[in-house]
């Protein structure tokens, strides 16, 4: 299991991203596809006034290290899901938060 926990603008190419936090994974991949369903589900309990979307702002099989990864392990050997949050959301009480949320979904990785 690897986790990838980023960040992202809020304004990209001019454009306004409406997400708030973004759970990047394969969908191709059922270990992702069920992983990435119940961080959804965690965070979401936690941050119900936040916009929470899987593969956005971007895709989860764009470039990036856990898509370099996956064809390094055997297929089922390896989940590489990232988490990406809007900057627009650092502020103090938007931090706690998250972090709070976090914990939570790290708990249920390490089952």
């Amino acid at each position: 299991m690897h986790l990838s926990i980023h960040s992202f603008t809020p304004i990209f190419n001019g454009e306004t991203r409406e997400t708030d936090v973004g759970i990047l994974y394969d969908e191709a991949l059922e270990i992702e596809r069920v992983i990435s369903a119940e961080i959804y589900q965690i965070l979401n309990k936690h941050l119900s006034r936040t916009k929470i979307e899987l593969n956005k702002p971007y895709k989860g099989i764009d470039d990036g290290f856990t898509t370099y990864l996956r064809p390094c392990f055997p297929i089922g050997k390896y989940a590489g899901i990232e988490i990406e949050i809007n900057q627009k959301l650092f502020d103090q009480t938007d931090y706690k938060r998250i972090r709070n949320a976090l914990n939570d979904a790290m708990k249920y990785l390490k089952k």
